[in-house]
């Protein structure tokens, strides 16, 4: 577990959902914009352990200069051991120097540099100027308004476009049940709480974003990127559920509601064990052009 409270094998795991989940015609729209263009400046802010890159590095046609941002050494480290484990199983000729990577695929040449840093500091690390596109997966709705308005304004200020995916929205059970909403919306209240840095956007953030882009008559696509997770996603059903519990937990005070509380997931968790259980997890994905 790292220090930002991000679990490297939930990272690892939630990769092939979210790129079963991504809204095509937003990724196509994506793609064909910068299509024809020689070489392409991407910032990953929030970067992980490189989910992003990892993704694309091969679907864009042209060279690619990437600088993941991202404040956790923990999952930076496991950043390079991830993208050039990937590259080798491929037979990707590349090269790690101390910050950086190198991969070269035939003609195409792949540049990736890491900084451990808050991406609010984005303008004093990067060279605005030469960035293309700023990406951010599962990112935005974890910030307050305050805080997105803040680092949406700076990208939008050097005329940088920007892909915003996996931005949660909603959360449904299959098989449902009367308490679902209860312990959904104590779950999502809890994405939401005060903290330090102001309130969570959670599930708000799509439509937040939405229409900050349509206030700033900012061009943009949007599409939804859903989890579908089947019965047979026993470790996926384990995380969700886990992360679930800790959280509505910290809201659940009365001995009534956590008893309930205690009953639902051992439903929960008895359906998952008998495969019966599939979850879907609603997201948005954005493609904003300036």
């Amino acid at each position: 577990m790292s220090h930002t409270g991000f679990d490297t094998s939930w990272l690892n795991l939630r990769f092939q959902y979210d790129n079963a989940a991504r809204n095509q015609k937003v990724e196509q729209t994506f793609l064909d914009y910068f299509r024809g263009k020689k070489k392409i400046t991407i910032v990953d802010i929030g970067s992980g352990t490189g989910a992003n890159c990892l993704y694309f590095f091969e679907k864009l046609e042209q060279d690619q200069q990437w600088f993941l941002i991202e404040k956790d050494d923990h999952l930076l480290e496991s950043t390079f051991i991830r993208l050039s484990a990937y590259a080798e199983s491929k037979g990707y000729s590349f090269q790690i120097e101390k910050k950086s990577l190198r991969i070269n695929i035939r003609s195409k040449k792949i540049n990736i540099h890491i900084i451990n840093d808050s991406f609010f500091k984005l303008s004093q690390m990067v060279d605005l100027i030469k960035v293309d596109v700023v990406m951010a997966a599962a990112v935005f709705d974890l910030l307050s308004k305050d805080q997105f308005i803040t680092i949406a304004d700076k990208i939008f200020l050097h005329k940088i476009d920007l892909l915003t995916t996996m931005n949660y929205s909603n959360m449904h059970f299959l098989p449902g049940r009367d308490l679902d909403d209860k312990f959904i919306d104590l779950y999502e209240s809890h994405m939401s709480r005060p903290q330090q840095f102001g309130k969570g956007m959670g599930k708000s953030c799509s439509f937040f974003m939405g229409t900050y882009f349509s206030d700033k008559k900012y061009p943009f696509i949007k599409g939804n990127s859903s989890w579908k997770i089947d019965c047979e996603a026993f470790e996926m059903h384990n995380f969700l559920l886990g992360f679930m519990g800790k959280s509505i937990g910290e809201l659940t005070k009365k001995s009534a509601d956590k008893k309930l509380l205690d009953q639902w997931f051992s439903e929960k968790k008895s359906l998952s064990q008998k495969q019966l259980l599939s979850i879907e997890v609603g997201h948005l994905d954005y493609f904003v052009t300036i």
